[in-house]
């Protein structure tokens, strides 16, 4: 692993990171963010022309669909909008997610043809159709849309059939309205898909004065943000904070539900409890069976459904794991053929579909590198892909769109399907592709330092001023300090299956302990009778009522 330092001289711990985050101790508005803060809903693109559609159909029967995405951000989108259309005015309108293994992401010919055979009327998109130009035109002398997403957007071309140019972006010009941050006058473009449908949301409520409280589905929002890695910063960071606060004092019955079952004290969930307890719970519908499910869980009303189905929720998740540990290791034989590349890419006949990205993640995260991970099927592979910093996986998909059948997604995450008979080409055009630009790249896995400490700092005021910088996740990360040329007093192993390594210093006649969980290895490796460095985080632990301080190592190096 390698560590960036800082040039940190002369300067205190805390005093630095807020100076390197350009955060002032006394900036009120960041450490108590209010909905003051957040942007008007009403300078999101073509949120006017959304709710001139919506009114048309308020004291109609006409039927409504809400078409979203089967992750996290894509379910809670979906949950907002049903909830805020059907049980808060009153409309005639129904949820739907399509399957990722019969229909795929976004619409699709299938979804929408499914939905005209319902009866659709209306069908308003959230967290996808922005890229479906072709679909909207095809179908909107058929039914109507409003296109809600945050996904990149195809970009201007000179001659497009069927679609219109805003600023630089190619979007459909038979939707009845797209809202996307990235289009018109939006000041911040990092919204995720549930936060835009709560735009919509909203400035749909401020136009038509329904006067209906929206700020009820903000604990919706705050776990479609964690959940999608947008980053915490700007109006994400005050969406975080007021869902966090909505989340903790919440009435949503799934969310009460499925915290329970995990033992949360939903008073205390943040950030980490979205993004890896409760987030993948969520997402285990749509990767192994139905989406809706979720969907489900998150808008009842009931509470021994809730109750039913967060537990069929949780076994999901358990099965998600099994399953991915198993191709996991598949995986790895793969990747020893092609170690020496830039980038890695594996498949096999078959593989579930719905945990091809978590491998892909857990492969880019183990070797710093690219990875795309596809299933073969039907003499068609559909693929995801997971990327590190320095190559951007969606604008190398877009420059081999002639070998795809569909890819869209982010800089480092996205998904693409193809032929078959594309294979070889594909995969050496892009392992080229990846050699280029990371040839002058170290691909090992970097660990970025915030600021340099002494053991003196691991204490509560040092903890309470840094923590004051939460929510921590995506571009506004916990601190990472590293305590450089120190020696342990004592070093055990500890835990029921000796799993956990325990490190003791003494400070001013004061033991601090730093404890490196799930990792014994360094004691193979690290000579402790010697200087050593470790780099982590100052956390806090409450044992019968009593605090005391600790650093949770990241990483451990013997000294220079």
């Amino acid at each position: 692993m390698e560590w960036i330092i800082p040039q940190q001289i002369n300067t205190p711990l805390v005093e630095w990171i807020y100076k390197t985050r350009g955060i002032e101790q006394d900036n009120i508005e960041f450490f108590k963010p209010s909905k003051k803060n957040l942007h008007s809903p009403l300078l999101l693109h073509n949120v006017e022309k959304a709710a001139e559609t919506i009114k048309k159909y308020i004291g109609t029967k006409k039927k409504i669909y809400i078409h979203g995405d089967f992750d996290v951000d894509g379910i809670t989108a979906t949950s907002i909008m049903w909830q805020f259309l059907y049980r808060d005015m009153g409309l005639n309108a129904l949820p739907y997610i399509p399957s990722r293994f019969t229909e795929g992401y976004g619409l699709s010919e299938e979804s929408i043809n499914k939905l005209l055979n319902d009866g659709a009327e209306l069908i308003i998109t959230v967290d996808c159709g922005v890229k479906d130009n072709e679909l909207v035109n095809k179908y909107s002398d058929k039914v109507d849309f409003i296109i809600t997403d945050h996904h990149t957007i195809l970009p201007k071309i000179s001659e497009v059939k069927g679609g219109k140019i805003s600023g630089e972006y190619l979007i459909s010009a038979s939707a009845k309205a797209v809202c996307h941050p990235r289009l018109g006058s939006y000041p911040f473009h990092e919204l995720c898909g549930a936060a835009v449908a709560w735009k919509v949301c909203s400035g749909i409520n401020e136009i038509l004065n329904l006067n209906i409280n929206v700020d009820k589905y903000l604990d919706l929002v705050a776990i479609g943000t964690v959940c999608d890695v947008m980053p915490l910063v700007d109006e994400n960071r005050t969406l975080l904070k007021l869902g966090l606060n909505e989340l903790r004092n919440t009435n949503n019955l799934g969310i009460k539900s499925l915290s329970k079952l995990l033992n949360l004290k939903i008073q205390e969930i943040d950030t980490y409890h979205l993004g890896f307890i409760i987030g993948p719970r969520i997402n285990a519908t749509g990767r192994l069976e139905d989406a809706m499910d979720a969907v489900r869980l998150l808008t009842t009303l009931d509470t021994r459904f809730a109750q039913k189905m967060s537990s069929k929720l949780d076994s999901l998740n358990l099965e998600r794991q099994q399953l991915t540990q198993k191709f996991i290791e598949i995986a790895e034989l793969q990747i020893n053929n092609q170690i020496d590349d830039h980038l890695f890419f594996v498949y096999g006949e078959d593989w579930p579909e719905g945990i091809i990205g978590l491998i892909a993640g857990k492969l880019t995260e183990k070797y710093h590198r690219p990875v795309i991970v596809a299933s073969h099927k039907n003499e068609r592979f559909k693929a995801s892909a997971r990327s590190i910093e320095e190559f951007h996986i969606a604008n190398a998909l877009s420059n081999h769109s002639a070998l795809l059948l569909t890819h869209g997604g982010h800089a480092q995450a996205a998904g693409l399907s193809f032929e078959a008979s594309n294979l070889e080409q594909l995969v050496q055009s892009l392992k080229l592709s990846a050699s280029a630009a990371l040839e002058k790249v170290n691909l090992v896995k970097k660990l970025k330092i915030d600021g340099i400490g002494t053991l003196e700092d691991v204490n509560s005021i040092t903890y309470e001023k840094l923590n004051s910088l939460s929510p921590f996740g995506m571009a506004n990360k916990k601190p990472v300090i590293c305590f450089l040329d120190i020696t342990p007093e004592k070093v055990k192993v500890f835990g029921k299956d000796n799993n956990h390594l325990k490190l003791i210093f003494q400070s001013k006649n004061t033991d601090i302990e730093a404890l490196a969980f799930n990792n014994t290895e360094y004691i193979n490796v690290i000579d402790f009778a010697k200087n050593i460095d470790i780099a982590g985080t100052i956390e806090k632990n409450v044992w019968n009522g009593k605090e005391s301080f600790f650093i949770k190592i990241d990483d451990i190096r013997q000294s220079n």
